[in-house]
């Protein structure tokens, strides 16, 4: 499987900044959490990535995108 294109997870209107973690979790600084997840969904959905974990941290400013990147 392929890794997610830090590119697009940064593209992502609202993004400060994408940190890869492991293969597959990234942690996605915003302050906007609830508009981010959405983006996500559909980002994943265009590019036909499997989401497996979303998870927001601390203040609802970070959040973690954690993503199976296996092509269907």
């Amino acid at each position: 499987s392929d890794s997610v294109d830090l590119s697009l997870l940064q593209a992502l209107a609202n993004v400060d900044r994408v940190l890869s973690l492991q293969a597959h979790q990234y942690k996605i600084y915003t302050s906007q959490p609830d508009l981010v997840r959405k983006q996500l969904l559909t980002l994943a959905v265009a590019h036909n990535l499997n989401v497996v974990s979303l998870q927001t941290e601390g203040d609802s400013l970070e959040q973690v995108f954690r993503s199976l990147t296996t092509r269907n």
